[in-house]
């Protein structure tokens, strides 16, 4: 729906990736990676020498050592920043074409918009951002109902999007922590006069 909803208002010229992060979670439900690790969470570990041989001998099984093989070359396939790398990578996986042949047939339906960040480094790896405005900007329309006419919502959507355009982040941790107590255009490097955002929101309309 994000896809094409950018293609309607941009054109189909626009470069779209697909989130890496919903992708890997695909390939770990096809693979039943995390169910097998489920499987060396036990319960009781009374006996600390028992529970590591018994960690030791499952990993050490064909199931799970296959499985963390196959995510782990998927997503550095995914990730990589050049596709003669990622091809490499993925044509490891023919051997297990008949055991999954559900992940063959993810790799072909989607592989060209997965990779669509080797053309442009500056294209996010994941939606996380745009999944974070859609579920706050939903939250709202939930409260409000309903409007009388189409210029209502695109009016509400603007003064909205103005919002969240200069409100500061307040919990961003790890190597994003520096965006703290900055607001969005503030990152990206511009010099705000005032912490006014609806005065700001006039000013860069």
């Amino acid at each position: 729906m994000l896809e094409k909803s950018i293609s309607k208002q941009y054109g189909n010229k626009i470069l779209h990736q697909k989130c890496l992060k919903h992708a890997t979670d695909t390939i770990d439900k096809i693979i039943q990676l995390k169910q097998k690790r489920k499987k060396l969470q036990l319960t009781e570990k009374k006996d600390k020498e028992e529970y590591l041989k018994k960690l030791f001998e499952y990993q050490c099984t064909a199931s799970f050592g296959e499985a963390e093989k196959i995510y782990q070359l998927c997503k550095k396939a995914l990730y990589s920043s050049k596709t003669e790398i990622s091809i490499a990578l993925l044509n490891q996986l023919v051997n297990y074409n008949q055991k999954y042949p559900a992940l063959s047939k993810f790799f072909r339906r989607h592989i060209d918009k997965l990779l669509v960040h080797q053309k442009d480094r500056n294209i996010k790896k994941t939606n996380n951002i745009a999944e974070n405005v859609n579920r706050r900007v939903m939250l709202r329309l939930k409260t409000i109902e309903s409007f009388k006419n189409f210029s209502n919502v695109e009016n509400y959507l603007n003064l909205y999007k103005n919002y969240l355009r200069f409100k500061p982040y307040t919990d961003c941790k790890g190597k994003n922590k520096f965006k703290n107590g900055k607001s969005p255009l503030e990152v990206c490097g511009v010099v705000l006069k005032s912490k006014d955002w609806l005065k700001n929101a006039l000013t860069f309309y």
